[in-house]
């Protein structure tokens, strides 16, 4: 189909990216705008009858370059619009996490995870839902479930004996054994199917499982279970609802509905957060051995221990730190997600987010410093 001719401002647009070595076609832009993740360059009349002429926003020359840096032959454009939007790819060398933020339009993000949740989100839960929807029968899924959590949980169990330089500070403590394991599977399919699938009794004795590295109180943890098995046998004996059922079931359509409803603001501000703790967890593992008594080593350790919540989400955020830029865009949509759609995780990180007592200049100059040998 033959294109009509370049506009002028097209044309200086096309050559000051050709200017930072990115080659944009006419084309491209066209399929940007209509996407609506570009905006549409602004026409100006001349006056008195001369025409107008078409002038290109000033937000237009970064967004158009990030989007070229984040796109791929063959890929979609949801995949571009979410790397902008979570790891900026015009900071390739990943000096800095938190970067300077591009106008996105809302809709445009709102839809990339909605494709995102849908299509590329890899978490177990997300792989068991696909893979149980052409099972046969509810016993088919359940067992489909099992085998899938159970592969996954014993693969990371493996993958965390072989991590011998594991920092628990930043990467969160490892699965204690095969036991453990086991145990989170279970929950995984707990919480997909509901307790019967699992029965409560099993449910209460893996309760353990959630609650890490507490073992100072593996006695109460135990207590607690017994108590749990016990009662849930009544409740359910009774037709009541089980303690520990989850009654928001994270399923793909859920949590699409759910990054619908949530403001925007949230989801920016969640991003935001999560890229300043990766960034903290970076250089404070680079600088804790070279300044090991530096006063802001010692805060930044102080805040990513200050509390369950605060660890847990710290070491949420800290793969970005640690993942290659053409893909850690995948880990904050993930993580994003799973803040963003459920109401407790959201509520237990901003509160997090609220403590944060450093700020971006605080944890670069720890970067920038050099240990004193007085």
């Amino acid at each position: 189909m033959s294109r009509g001719p370049v506009s002028v401002a097209d044309a200086e647009l096309i050559g000051r990216l050709r200017g930072r070595g990115v080659e944009v076609s006419t084309a491209q832009l066209e399929r940007w705008r209509t996407a609506g993740v570009l905006p549409r360059n602004d026409r100006r009349g001349l006056g008195r009858g001369a025409g107008s002429v078409s002038r290109v926003p000033a937000e237009s020359l970064a967004i158009a370059e990030a989007l070229a840096r984040g796109t791929r032959r063959g890929r979609p454009l949801h995949e571009a619009v979410l790397q902008v939007f979570t790891a900026d790819p015009r900071f390739g060398l990943k000096i800095f996490l938190a970067t300077p933020r591009l106008p996105l339009p809302e809709h445009a993000v709102r839809a990339a995870l909605a494709w995102f949740i849908r299509c590329r989100e890899n978490s177990v839960e997300r792989r068991i839902e696909r893979a149980v929807a052409a099972a046969s029968s509810a016993d088919d899924a359940e067992d489909i479930a099992a085998e899938l959590a159970q592969r996954h949980y014993l693969g990371v169990f493996r993958r965390d004996r072989k991590d011998l330089h594991r920092s628990v500070v930043t990467a969160g403590f490892p699965l204690a054994g095969q036991k453990e394991a086991l145990g989170f599977a279970v929950q995984t399919v707990a919480s997909l199917f509901g307790q019967e699938a699992v029965g409560s009794e099993q449910f209460s004795e893996t309760l353990g499982c959630s609650f890490g590295y507490a073992t100072e109180y593996r006695a109460e943890i135990e207590a607690l279970a017994q108590y749990m098995a016990a009662e849930n046998i009544r409740r359910e004996l009774a037709g009541q609802p089980l303690i520990g059922d989850d009654s928001l079931k994270h399923t793909i359509d859920a949590d699409i509905e759910a990054i619908r409803r949530v403001d925007f603001a949230v989801i920016c501000r969640v991003r935001d957060a999560l890229a300043l703790l990766a960034e903290a967890a970076m250089i404070y593992e680079a600088a804790k051995a070279r300044l090991p008594g530096d006063p802001m080593v010692r805060r930044l350790l102080g805040f990513f221990t200050s509390s369950h919540e605060a660890h847990h989400w710290v070491c949420a955020a800290a793969p970005l730190a640690y993942t290659v830029p053409a893909e850690s865009w995948k880990w904050m949509a993930s993580v994003i997600v799973m803040i963003c759609s459920d109401a407790d995780n959201l509520a237990t990180f901003e509160e997090v987010a609220r403590g944060i007592d450093f700020t971006l200049d605080d944890i670069r100059n720890l970067a920038l410093s050099r240990p004193n040998n007085k």
